[in-house]
């Protein structure tokens, strides 16, 4: 068979592949990762061996590129975000890219294969050439709430360098709800635009929150590790700091003995109050528009662990924050 004839042939089996891969995701519910193996990943992943620069194009184009299928992960990305949180703007969530395409293929072939590590090479190269869009925020919440991801342990030369900061940023979504979770808070440009998106805010804002409330019930006063800045960390956006907040406060108000402390004005709820909040305070001091959120986390807090009639006194500190007068 001729070169024209391959390359036709070949083509072919990318606009069947990508008309399958629609199909099976338009289907909803869980999709069938032994079916898109099979007779998806597999097959269109063998075409490649040839190594010719203009097959990978095409696998890129037709597939990973597919508008058709693109669309459709992200009504699902939507679905499972206005499934949480309140959402006022939706206009700057990204488009999803070849990325996530390459993830959902990726799933369906256990991660640490060797299909899904040549699968992920591909992706560098065509990222790096301009064949594919870079990966964004969209691309690492969509492995986050739509996907498993890497299993622990496993390779991360598997992914490629390409998926080193999608992985970590999809990887910290997943588990930040979770007041034991592990790892470290991300730096990289990547999560920050995920903490700058306000199509996000509802969900992190939620998650917050849910996780505040869970680690309350256990009367924590740390900051969880996985949520605070390593040393050396660049200011973070303001987004960081409001789920921050928004945990610290859920996590006053889930303490079990909260009120019974406060109304006899016990010294122990101002001990422990003092010690979460100072650690709050601390992450706080690396985050965008510190001193308002030092404000709202001061006028939140006063509410929660201070007696009615001590609920009003607050004080300006000689740098201009406003914060609790300890009684």
């Amino acid at each position: 068979m001729g070169w024209n004839a391959r390359r036709a042939d070949w083509k072919s089996t990318l606009l069947t592949g990508a008309e399958r891969l629609h199909c099976c995701l338009s289907a909803g519910g869980k999709p069938p990762w032994d079916e898109l193996r099979h007779e998806v990943a597999l097959p269109l992943l063998r075409g490649l061996k040839s190594g010719q620069p203009v097959v990978e194009g095409w696998f890129c184009f037709l597939l990973l590129s597919s508008p058709a299928v693109r669309h459709l992960l992200r009504v699902q990305l939507l679905e499972r975000l206005t499934a949480t949180g309140v959402y006022h703007d939706l206009a700057d969530l990204p488009d999803i890219t070849g990325s996530s395409v390459a993830a959902l293929l990726a799933e369906s072939l256990n991660w640490s294969s060797p299909e899904a590590e040549c699968l992920f090479a591909l992706v560098e190269r065509a990222i790096s050439t301009g064949s594919l869009p870079p990966k964004n925020a969209a691309d690492a919440m969509f492995l986050a709430v739509s996907l498993q991801g890497p299993p622990a342990g496993s390779p991360r030369a598997a992914v490629g360098s390409h998926g080193a900061d999608l992985l970590a940023t999809a990887a910290w979504i997943r588990q930040f709800p979770d007041a034991e979770g592990t790892g470290t808070l991300p730096s990289s440009d990547l999560f920050r635009e995920w903490l700058k998106t306000a199509a996000f805010r509802g969900l992190r804002r939620s998650w917050s929150r849910s996780s505040g409330h869970r680690a309350g019930k256990q009367r924590c006063t740390n900051v969880p590790s996985h949520w605070q800045p390593l040393q050396g960390h660049p200011v973070l956006p303001e987004g960081y700091g409001a789920m921050l907040v928004e945990w610290a406060l859920a996590c006053l108000r889930a303490w079990p003995d909260r009120e019974r402390l406060v109304e006899e004005n016990h010294a122990e709820i101002q001990e422990r109050g003092h010690a979460l909040l100072s650690l709050v305070r601390k992450c706080l001091a690396r985050v965008e528009h510190a001193d308002r959120l030092n404000s709202w986390l001061e006028t939140g807090a006063a509410g929660l662990l201070s007696p009615p009639w001590n609920r009003h006194r607050l004080r300006t500190s000689p740098t201009g924050n406003t914060t609790l007068l300890w009684t």
